[in-house]
Protein backbone atom coordinates (compact mmCIF):
# COMPACT_ATOMS: atom_id res chain seq x y z
CA UNK A 1 0.00 0.00 0.00
CA UNK A 2 1.02 3.61 -0.41
CA UNK A 3 0.00 6.35 2.02
CA UNK A 4 -2.36 8.70 0.21
CA UNK A 5 -5.53 10.54 1.06
CA UNK A 6 -7.46 8.69 -1.63
CA UNK A 7 -6.96 5.48 -3.55
CA UNK A 8 -3.44 4.32 -4.19
CA UNK A 9 -1.59 1.28 -5.42
CA UNK A 10 -1.60 -2.11 -3.75
CA UNK A 11 1.34 -4.23 -4.87
CA UNK A 12 2.06 -7.91 -4.50
CA UNK A 13 5.67 -8.68 -5.35
CA UNK A 14 7.12 -12.15 -5.61
CA UNK A 15 10.37 -13.74 -6.68
CA UNK A 16 9.72 -17.20 -8.05
CA UNK A 17 11.35 -19.56 -10.47
CA UNK A 18 10.27 -18.86 -14.05
CA UNK A 19 8.72 -22.32 -14.34
CA UNK A 20 6.17 -21.57 -11.61
CA UNK A 21 5.34 -17.97 -12.48
CA UNK A 22 1.81 -18.74 -13.68
CA UNK A 23 1.16 -20.90 -10.61
CA UNK A 24 2.38 -18.11 -8.31
CA UNK A 25 0.12 -15.56 -10.01
CA UNK A 26 -2.85 -17.93 -9.84
CA UNK A 27 -2.20 -18.60 -6.15
CA UNK A 28 -1.93 -14.88 -5.41
CA UNK A 29 -5.22 -14.12 -7.14
CA UNK A 30 -6.89 -17.06 -5.37
CA UNK A 31 -5.65 -15.73 -2.01
CA UNK A 32 -6.98 -12.25 -2.76
CA UNK A 33 -10.37 -13.71 -3.71
CA UNK A 34 -10.49 -15.95 -0.67
CA UNK A 35 -9.51 -13.32 1.87
CA UNK A 36 -12.27 -11.00 0.73
CA UNK A 37 -14.96 -13.57 -0.02
CA UNK A 38 -14.71 -17.00 1.62
CA UNK A 39 -11.85 -17.07 4.14
CA UNK A 40 -11.64 -14.15 6.53
CA UNK A 41 -8.33 -12.89 7.88
CA UNK A 42 -7.18 -14.91 10.89
CA UNK A 43 -5.64 -13.71 14.14
CA UNK A 44 -2.56 -15.79 13.30
CA UNK A 45 -2.13 -13.93 10.00
CA UNK A 46 -2.43 -10.61 11.82
CA UNK A 47 0.17 -11.68 14.38
CA UNK A 48 2.64 -12.05 11.50
CA UNK A 49 1.50 -9.09 9.38
CA UNK A 50 1.43 -6.40 12.07
CA UNK A 51 5.11 -6.74 13.08
CA UNK A 52 6.08 -6.93 9.41
CA UNK A 53 4.55 -3.49 8.93
CA UNK A 54 5.48 -1.85 12.20
CA UNK A 55 8.88 -3.13 13.32
CA UNK A 56 10.68 -1.80 10.25
CA UNK A 57 8.66 1.39 10.01
CA UNK A 58 11.28 3.60 11.76
CA UNK A 59 13.83 2.60 9.09
CA UNK A 60 11.82 4.68 6.63
CA UNK A 61 13.12 7.81 8.39
CA UNK A 62 16.84 7.04 8.78
CA UNK A 63 18.31 9.35 6.16
CA UNK A 64 17.69 12.97 5.29
CA UNK A 65 16.40 11.84 1.88
CA UNK A 66 13.87 9.52 3.49
CA UNK A 67 12.69 12.25 5.84
CA UNK A 68 12.37 14.66 2.90
CA UNK A 69 10.33 12.10 0.90
CA UNK A 70 8.08 11.50 3.90
CA UNK A 71 7.50 15.25 4.32
CA UNK A 72 6.83 15.60 0.60
CA UNK A 73 4.20 12.83 0.73
CA UNK A 74 2.44 14.66 3.56
CA UNK A 75 2.28 17.78 1.41
CA UNK A 76 1.48 16.15 -1.94
CA UNK A 77 -1.32 13.97 -0.59
CA UNK A 78 -2.54 16.58 1.92
CA UNK A 79 -2.06 14.19 4.83
CA UNK A 80 -2.19 15.36 8.44
CA UNK A 81 1.09 16.27 10.14
CA UNK A 82 0.71 13.37 12.58
CA UNK A 83 0.16 10.73 9.84
CA UNK A 84 3.41 8.93 10.58
CA UNK A 85 3.06 9.20 14.37
CA UNK A 86 -0.32 7.46 14.15
CA UNK A 87 0.75 4.72 11.71
CA UNK A 88 1.97 2.11 14.21
CA UNK A 89 -0.92 2.55 16.69
CA UNK A 90 -3.41 2.31 13.81
CA UNK A 91 -1.86 -0.90 12.52
CA UNK A 92 -1.75 -2.38 16.01
CA UNK A 93 -5.45 -1.55 16.52
CA UNK A 94 -6.60 -3.53 13.46
CA UNK A 95 -8.42 -6.74 14.29
CA UNK A 96 -9.35 -9.65 12.02
CA UNK A 97 -12.85 -8.34 11.34
CA UNK A 98 -11.53 -4.92 10.32
CA UNK A 99 -8.87 -6.45 8.06
CA UNK A 100 -11.46 -8.66 6.36
CA UNK A 101 -13.83 -5.72 5.91
CA UNK A 102 -11.01 -3.66 4.37
CA UNK A 103 -10.17 -6.51 1.99
CA UNK A 104 -13.79 -6.68 0.89
CA UNK A 105 -13.89 -2.92 0.31
CA UNK A 106 -10.55 -2.42 -1.39
CA UNK A 107 -9.31 -5.60 -3.06
CA UNK A 108 -10.82 -6.47 -6.43
CA UNK A 109 -9.13 -9.51 -7.95
CA UNK A 110 -11.03 -8.94 -11.19
CA UNK A 111 -9.44 -5.49 -11.67
CA UNK A 112 -5.79 -6.44 -11.34
CA UNK A 113 -2.95 -5.39 -13.57
CA UNK A 114 -0.37 -8.17 -13.64
CA UNK A 115 3.19 -7.30 -14.62
CA UNK A 116 5.68 -10.11 -15.11
CA UNK A 117 9.38 -9.55 -15.51
CA UNK A 118 11.32 -12.62 -16.48
CA UNK A 119 12.79 -14.69 -19.27
CA UNK A 120 10.82 -14.99 -22.54
CA UNK A 121 9.83 -18.61 -21.85
CA UNK A 122 7.56 -17.40 -19.04
CA UNK A 123 5.14 -15.98 -21.63
CA UNK A 124 4.00 -19.40 -22.83
CA UNK A 125 2.87 -20.40 -19.33
CA UNK A 126 0.84 -17.23 -18.75
CA UNK A 127 -1.85 -17.93 -21.34
CA UNK A 128 -3.57 -20.41 -19.03
CA UNK A 129 -4.40 -17.57 -16.63
CA UNK A 130 -6.80 -15.82 -19.01
CA UNK A 131 -5.55 -12.40 -17.97
CA UNK A 132 -5.46 -10.87 -21.42
CA UNK A 133 -2.88 -10.61 -24.11
CA UNK A 134 0.74 -10.56 -22.95
CA UNK A 135 2.78 -7.57 -24.04
CA UNK A 136 5.70 -8.04 -26.37
CA UNK A 137 9.05 -8.31 -24.63
CA UNK A 138 11.18 -5.19 -24.56
CA UNK A 139 13.89 -5.00 -27.20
Amino acid sequence: FDARRGRGPFDVDTAVDAAVTADAIRETIDELRAIRDIRPVTDEELSVAKPALTLGFPRAFETSGQVARAALRLAVYDLPDDEYAKFVPRVEAVDAAAATAAARRHLDPDALAVVVVGPPEVRSSLGVLGLGEPAEPAA
